[in-house]
């Protein structure tokens, strides 16, 4: 028995003939799992399957990075660490191996979390997490990471709100509300383009801080609608009209309105009057953070929209008069919705409709609170395929499949960071 001092961990030496033993294990569970039935036992049994999978799934990913663990614990590794976890497995892209070394590097930074990784208690989504917030963080900083309380949320809380937690420490630990990250981001874009030979098409490549991500984002949006509106013919909204309308933005052959794009930025009040606080919301559209600083400029140049909210906090309502939402109703929707709401749908909300709850038809009011974001095939869905959605006073949204019975439940949308316990907990010894 060997106690790998770095690790706090003890690592437990195999003999020859127990490797081979697991090995024929591990290589015969392909096999299992393709004989396993995929069909014919009902969404009940589907979905027993799935989670079992998945847990499954987080368990091997733990396995993997444990091996790596004890690799990089071995006194004279005789090759990197992605060169090691790649192996013989040829199947397997370097981009993953570099992956599964960057977890590997992650769970023996973060003690906390080492026992958790080898257990498959914690997996390799919320590995990933922690390590894009490290990278940015130095060593004093990094240590807000390596706390039992974010080793517990990263066993309760999905993965995205886990990713949402891990950037909210990060942000705290930094102590300049995102600025830094905002910085690094802005140096860190890239974007590349070229000429395919094999599929005879011009391809693009490249990455953009979020707040010219949002400026690229609403320009290609708002050139998609106005070629949309120009066409004689039925048009959809998507990717091959994208293409069209950031040709056209790029060339300057998008006729219409020009200058700055119209951008969207959710600030919660409290923020705007007093300062950034544990809370605090400062979001574009899409949901992605900026930093205060960002906010500020944006409001020198910007134009103001007044909302009106009603005594239960809902906003613009504007009843009967017009079927139509008003760009004030969009725009508060937007506040509320960064895609489509249908459950597990990401189309984004410009190229959503807004659907009348109870339809405009039999008397339904064109009000924030009867509105709902949907993509053209959720909202052919309602319509046409018979299934229904009702929408509670607090916007948690229920679908119901065409027979009565209910498919979904979504529970009130947010902006809000996922509330962090005040037990958390001092960093790791």
């Amino acid at each position: 028995m060997v106690v790998d001092p770095t690790l706090n961990q003890t690592v437990h030496p195999v003999k020859p003939e127990e490797v081979g033993a697991a090995v024929e294990w591990l290589l015969g569970v392909p096999f299992e799992v393709r004989s396993m039935p995929a069909d014919g036992v009902g969404r009940h049994g589907l979905q027993q399957l799935l989670d079992a999978a998945r847990v499954a799934q987080q368990s091997l990913d733990g396995f993997v990075t444990r091996l790596g663990l004890a690799s990089s614990a071995s006194e004279s590794p005789s090759q990197p660490s992605h060169e090691f976890l790649r192996g013989q497995a040829r199947s397997v892209r370097s981009g993953t191996a570099r992956r599964d070394a960057e977890r590997v590097e992650t769970a023996s930074r973060l003690s906390a979390f080492t026992d958790a990784v080898v257990d498959g208690r914690v997996g390799g989504d919320q590995l990933d997490s922690l390590a894009r917030a490290a990278k940015r963080l130095n060593d004093d900083q990094r240590e807000a990471l390596n706390t039992p309380g974010l080793v517990a949320a990263a066993q309760d809380l999905p993965a995205d709100e886990f990713d949402a937690r891990v950037r909210q420490t990060a942000e705290r630990a930094q102590a300049d509300h995102g600025l830094s990250e905002s910085v690094a981001a802005r140096k860190n874009s890239r974007f590349r383009h070229w000429y395919d030979p094999q599929s005879r098409m011009g391809k693009f490549s490249g990455q953009l801080d979020p707040e010219r991500y949002e400026l690229l984002h609403t320009a290609i949006d708002a050139a998609v609608a106005e070629l949309a509106r120009q066409s004689d013919e039925p048009t959809s909204k998507d990717d091959n009209l994208a293409a069209e309308a950031l040709v056209a933005l790029v060339t300057g052959q998008r006729a219409g309105r020009s200058g700055r794009p119209e951008v969207l930025v959710v600030v919660d009040e409290q923020t705007l009057r007093f300062g950034p606080h544990e809370q605090s919301i400062r979001q574009t559209g899409n949901g992605h953070t900026v930093p205060p600083e960002t906010v500020d400029r944006f409001m020198c140049d910007a134009q103001l929209r007044r909302v009106v909210l009603d005594q239960r906090g809902v906003p613009i309502n504007v009843g009967r008069r017009y079927r139509t939402a008003t760009d004030a109703q969009w725009a508060a929707a937007k506040a509320i919705y960064s895609s489509c709401a249908w459950d597990g749908c990401s189309r984004p909300i410009s190229w959503c409709q807004l659907h009348h709850i109870h339809e405009w038809e039999y008397g339904g009011q064109t009000d924030v609170a009867n509105l709902l974001p949907l993509c053209s095939r959720h909202h052919h869905q309602v319509h046409e395929g018979q299934w229904s959605v009702k929408l509670l006073d607090d916007r948690t949204l229920k679908t119901y499949r065409p027979d009565g019975t209910l498919w979904s439940t979504v529970p009130t949308p947010t902006r809000l960071p996922p509330p962090v316990p005040v037990d958390l907990g001092g960093p790791s010894p």
